[in-house]
């Protein structure tokens, strides 16, 4: 939980602590924002995700044209890391290039 300017964020999990590859999981965001009479608004979201297997992405890059040039792991403060740990960091990022002597166009 966290609060910024009056208005406060709720982060809450909602899958479980052992998900494995290949899982679908969700987070709850409850956001408390002040109203002109001094009460709180409560709005609620769902954040949904996937995980995908290091192979199976690598795969798909390929199938589309495109070649793996780097894979890091993402900080809690939006910092790289290499190499990823998908055990360490919460989000994985891949950057690619398109494939050497694939269509220019």
């Amino acid at each position: 939980m966290t609060e910024r300017a009056g208005v406060v964020f709720a982060w809450r999990g909602l899958g479980t602590p052992n998900a494995g590859p290949g899982c679908a999981t969700e987070a709850q965001i409850d956001v408390f924002v002040p109203n002109a009479v001094g009460a709180y608004e409560r709005v609620v979201t769902r954040h949904r995700q996937r995980h995908f297997e290091r192979d199976r992405v690598v795969g798909l890059l390929d199938e589309a044209g495109l070649e793996c040039q780097a894979v890091h792991g993402v900080l809690p403060d939006a910092s790289l890391a290499e190499p990823a740990n998908e055990t360490r960091h919460l989000k994985v990022l891949y950057t690619a290039r398109r494939a050497e002597g694939g269509d220019s166009e």
